[in-house]
């Protein structure tokens, strides 16, 4: 098992490693275009870099009342002037180059981001793109110049300045590149903090180190007496770092891991074996319906399988609007990829509604995705590889005690289903979906449409918008887990509805809600199209339909 998890690992890392190659050449490219450009117009630039010195030597000249200081730099190896002319021509391509070179960093960690990671770290490349930028100007124009005069009067007319070009624009370069940096400093704390790297509350409180620290540090870089150079690109610095100070203490780090709760050594164990079968394959589809069980696979699938995770979430008339929002709501959160299949549900053995249903809905169903996930699958296939999807449906252990002849179609069709391979069940699923701090670990069940209809009564579109539409209705009233069961009485046209409530939620409606409030429900139900609204007394019982077949 051991050794299979480790190549199935391998096999998943080898795509990542290619698109790294790849990157990697396209940065080294583009950083040589972006040098040999430079390096034509190499002149300029360091005329540009040189006029800060030629400026204070003509300044002192003034101060001692002569006429010039000899300014003229020299390189002393035959080799220096090339040397030098490269050196200067890439330090301007890594400055000119910076938008692409990150641009290429975030094209290869955006898809194993989760969009929690994408936003903060989008923003933060940004930010310190914008702030590199400024530090770079505030150090050539406010920095480097008192930092050389400073340099050229130290120890007064000791000696006569014959400076070699090379030394000085190697000089030059740090001061500059040691000003981007610098300002960048509180956008990684920021990050970090957001992303749990460093602890927020313990940040807070060393203010003081972190202020004497970045003053240390600026006083190591640009070794200048003048204190008006240190404040200039301390000032900088110090309001990135209270900016930083003020969105942490005032805002949650809702970006950081969810509070996640402890869950016992069993469950631990099959989350272990859940892991250890999802290893087995290469990439998967997961058929997802935006319920509690569907939503922690592709969790796992996602945290494990990264691009080669994919989420297909079926659109028909025998799913809700509010079950597909949730879905992508969820997908979004989890950072899969997700793909909407729209699909022509009401075949004739799903509309007659027979009593093996299920096997009819979940054979034509599944065809399709497999269908999908196949075609989708040879898309991404490079030259000379194939690639496999293997198919995962969100079926747990619980599933195996009910009626359900759906699970015959998924076994014909080879569709895998890996909670009931690491045995759990509805309830290990909601504590895995807590302690893992997923949104839907409480969400109540919620089975397709048609199962709100007794098997014989023929399944339309229009009772299948009915009872959503009615059921919608009830969840603005508060109402979570519950079903609204039609029963087709003199003809097709007239239905009544039959509301099965969860045990509190049946307390609530007969003590919390007034008569006048039950009538309204009632009254709104029958505004849709029902001739009677009932409640069913014995509550919401999942599968309560089965009976003709039990």
């Amino acid at each position: 098992m051991t050794s299979d998890r480790k190549t199935v690992s391998e096999e998943n890392y080898l795509p990542h490693l290619e698109e790294l190659r790849v990157r990697l050449i396209k940065s080294t490219i583009f950083l040589m275009v972006v040098t040999f450009v430079s390096f034509w117009q190499v002149g300029p630039i360091v005329e540009l870099l040189k006029r800060p010195l030629l400026n204070e030597f003509q300044n002192i000249a003034n101060i001692n009342s002569i006429n010039s200081i000899n300014s003229t730099l020299v390189f002393l190896g035959i080799t220096d002037k090339l040397f030098l002319s490269l050196r200067v021509s890439f330090f301007s391509a890594i400055v000119l180059a910076m938008p692409f070179l990150l641009f290429q960093l975030w094209g290869f960690i955006f898809p194993g981001l989760k969009p929690h990671e994408r936003k903060i770290i989008g923003i933060g490349i940004l930010t310190s793109l914008f702030l590199f930028i400024v530090g770079i100007i505030i150090s050539y124009i406010l920095v480097l110049s008192p930092t050389i005069k400073f340099l050229l009067l130290v120890g007064g007319n000791i000696a006569t300045p014959m400076l070699s070009i090379k030394e000085y624009l190697d000089f030059a370069t740090i001061i500059i590149l040691s000003g981007g940096m610098l300002l960048e400093i509180p956008v990684l704390l920021f990050i970090f903090c957001k992303l749990g790297f460093i602890n927020k509350n313990k940040l807070l409180k060393k203010r003081g180190l972190i202020y004497f620290l970045m003053a240390l540090i600026v006083a190591i870089v640009t070794p200048s007496q003048d204190p008006f150079t240190l404040i200039i690109l301390l000032i900088p610095i110090y309001v990135g770092i209270e900016i930083v100070f003020l969105l942490l203490r005032h805002s949650p780090l809702g970006l950081n891991k969810p509070a996640i709760q402890k869950i016992g050594s069993e469950t631990q164990k099959k989350l272990d074996r859940l892991h250890e079968v999802i290893y087995r394959y290469q990439s998967v589809a997961i058929a997802y319906s935006g319920g509690v069980d569907s939503t922690l696979l592709c969790h796992l699938c996602f945290d494990i399988l990264k691009d080669n995770a994919l989420a297909i979430t079926v659109v028909s008339p025998l799913v809700a609007q509010n079950e597909i929002n949730d879905a992508k709501e969820y997908a979004r959160a989890i950072g899969i990829k997700h793909h909407f299949l729209s699909i022509p549900t009401l075949i004739p053995e799903i509309r007659t509604n027979p009593k093996d249903r299920c096997y009819h809905c979940k054979k034509h169903i599944f065809s399709q995705i497999i269908k999908y996930a196949k075609a989708n699958a040879n898309a991404k296939a490079t030259l000379g590889k194939t690639y496999t999807t293997t198919i995962f449906d969100g079926q747990n252990l619980d599933d195996l005690q009910d009626y359900r002849p759906g699970m015959r179609a998924v076994q014909e069709l080879g569709v895998t289903s890996p909670l009931i391979l690491a045995e759990l069940n509805k309830n290990d699923i909601r504590q895995l979906s807590h302690h893992l701090g997923l949104k839907s670990w409480n969400k109540p069940a919620c089975a397709c449409l048609a199962s709100r209809i007794p098997y014989t009564e023929e399944i339309t579109e229009d009772k299948l918008h009915l009872i959503a539409t009615a059921e919608e209705c009830l969840r603005q009233y508060g109402f979570n887990d519950f079903r609204i069961r039609t029963h087709q009485l003199s003809s097709p046209s007239n239905l009544m509805a039959r509301i099965e409530l969860s045990p509190k939620e049946m307390e609530s409606i007969f003590i919390n809600f007034t008569q006048k409030q039950r009538d309204q429900i009632s009254q709104k139900l029958k505004t849709l199209g029902f001739i009677f609204v009932t409640v069913e007394l014995s509550g919401y019982q999942m599968g309560s339909l089965n009976w003709q077949i039990k």
